[in-house]
């Protein structure tokens, strides 16, 4: 492995993570936050589709939940495709639905 420590601390350490030419998590928190931000404002009062990446998730909910960065990888996996919902009032932002994957289990119904 190239950068074994880069690596190690990506997943267990990630305040701690240096990556080489890349972003570390609280660069990554800083951009999808500001852009959050941006989204929210334009599309206020309407519901929005954000497509994205585990990483940009993690780190959505990072911004939104102000997660220590120790604390980047906690809470529900982001597997391929999962569903989140994002709640947001005027005096709050909340997640009411977390990495779901109940749509998987329509396709292994429908394969069967």
């Amino acid at each position: 492995k190239l950068w074994p420590e880069e690596h190690n601390n990506f997943w267990n350490f990630p305040h701690l993570y240096k990556p080489v030419g890349g972003e570390t998590f609280s660069q990554v928190i800083d951009r999808v936050g500001k852009e959050i931000e941006r989204i929210i404002t334009w599309y206020k009062g309407k519901n929005i589709l954000i497509v994205t990446h585990a990483i940009a998730l993690k780190g959505i909910i990072a911004y939104i939940e102000k997660k220590d960065l120790k604390d980047f990888w906690s809470g529900a996996f982001m597997y391929p495709t999962c569903l989140n919902i994002l709640e947001v009032n005027e005096d709050s932002r909340k997640f009411v639905l977390m990495g779901d994957t109940s749509h998987y289990k329509v396709e292994e119904e429908e394969a069967i």
